[in-house]
């Protein structure tokens, strides 16, 4: 018999976790925590509910709730804290979100089963995670549909929640977040009436293109899943480019904490979680997509978008009677088409290899090429300003995430860097040369 409504709300929850102290490995503050949360566990309706001790070192502790199928979700939040921290938002608030899920979808029948795992280690940089995932099996790895990694919430601050899309290096090379997986996260907030953004509240277009041509300095559990063949994906009230708390300082207390936005956050994991559970099977491993004003824009979306703009550019740039003119007339258009017609080339290239980046850095471009040529040599320039700002934009931003340690620039960035700034050269060449 699930006992899932005697659980405590998330606050109190966590008010229970963080009087246990820090929780080092190994230390006594981190036994007290594994009793208090094993207890909790049961009472939020889990089975099989116990320890798991990795490699000697790191205990997880895990339970589930079973399903009609082999096919699982897991629910990962880290209950370890960095030397003298009572790891309160880091992340005794993870840890109650996810008891406070489990508890919802206790009450509910479910196909596919629902795995909670509170680990340990995630501050030695997710080791303890990524033990725990290299030890399954092959089959036990691939019935893991998802995994949604639960860290640094409810933020008293307010503000729109994170859907970090994770990027890492898997046995295959550079692995991402799957487009599907992100829209079934923003469908499932909206559907209970909370407002999610894509890995930054205020650079959310250019974040995401830095996850595809960097590596995100912080790790959290999710990374090791991922990395590790696992869809996953980190929800948090933390943005990419914030300063992170929680360290021993006294900067991580319970005024940070917001007791009813603990509560939509365990709202907006259970309904993914049953959205989840609707899929018959996993689908397509979309990694090209880009998250503009709530929607998810698969690869195909951005393609269509900017081969229609192309078309355009095709028709607006095709030549015209000059080639019944005179051979010397002939010869001078046919060397000032040249430029149009590289940049229309590289753009369509651009499109289908490189679509996240063109659709924000080069579909305004082509748009601005529509127009044709400016009448002055000023306004010329001005319009390759115009077509270069975006891309000069973020380059700069790129280059103070490195320099702030958000992340580090990796060899992905030199595609639709030669791209990108290719284009941008041949449309300045085209507008100047006249």
């Amino acid at each position: 018999v699930s006992l899932a409504t005697d659980l405590p709300d998330p606050l109190e929850l966590v008010v229970e976790l963080a009087a246990t102290g820090p929780r080092t490995p190994g230390s006594a503050g981190q036994h007290r925590a594994q009793e208090v949360l094993l207890r909790m566990m049961v009472t939020a309706g889990l089975e099989r509910v116990g320890k798991e001790v990795i490699a000697a070192e790191w205990t997880h502790l895990v339970g589930e709730l079973p399903g009609t199928t082999a096919d699982e979700i897991v629910l990962s939040a880290h209950y370890d804290s960095v030397a003298g921290s009572p790891g309160i938002r880091d992340n005794a608030t993870g840890c109650a979100v996810g008891l406070n899920s489990v508890s919802d979808l206790a009450r509910t029948p479910r196909q596919k089963g629902v795995r909670l795992i509170l680990t340990d280690g995630e501050e030695s940089l997710g080791t303890g995670s990524q033990e725990w995932v290299a030890g399954l099996s092959m089959e036990d790895r691939q019935s893991i549909l998802a995994n949604l990694d639960l860290d640094m919430l409810g933020d008293s601050a307010g503000g729109a929640g994170i859907v970090h899309i994770l990027v890492g290096r898997g046995r295959g090379g550079r692995v991402i977040t799957p487009g599907w997986l992100v829209h079934a996260i923003m469908q499932s907030a909206a559907s209970v009436g909370f407002v999610l953004v894509v890995v930054d509240r205020h650079w959310s277009w250019w974040a995401q293109l830095a996850v595809r041509c960097a590596l995100p300095t912080r790790v959290a559990d999710g990374r090791r899943f991922l990395e590790s063949g696992v869809p996953a994906v980190t929800l948090s009230d933390l943005a990419l480019t914030a300063e992170r708390v929680g360290g021993p300082n006294g900067e991580d207390s319970l005024d940070t904490v917001d007791g009813e936005r603990l509560q939509s956050w365990a709202r907006v994991v259970a309904a993914t979680a049953r959205r989840l559970d609707q899929l018959a099977e996993p689908p397509t491993q979309e990694t090209e997509y880009l998250v503009l004003r709530g929607k998810v824009w698969h690869r195909r979306d951005l393609i269509w978008v900017g081969f229609v703009i192309w078309i355009l550019l095709v028709w607006r740039g095709l030549p015209g009677r000059w080639r019944q003119s005179p051979a010397v007339e002939r010869r001078r258009a046919g060397r000032s088409y040249l430029p149009g017609f590289a940049f229309r080339m590289l753009f369509l290239l651009a499109v289908f290899s490189i679509p996240t980046f063109s659709t924000l850095l080069l579909n305004h471009v082509a748009i601005l090429a529509l127009a044709g040529t400016a009448p002055t040599h000023q306004l010329r320039r001005l319009l390759c300003l115009a077509a270069a700002l975006p891309t000069l934009g973020f380059a700069g931003w790129i280059a103070i995430g490195q320099l702030r340690g958000w992340f580090i620039v990796d060899s992905a960035v030199l595609l639709p860097a030669a791209l990108v700034g290719l284009t941008l050269a041949t449309y300045c060449a085209w507008q100047l040369d006249r």
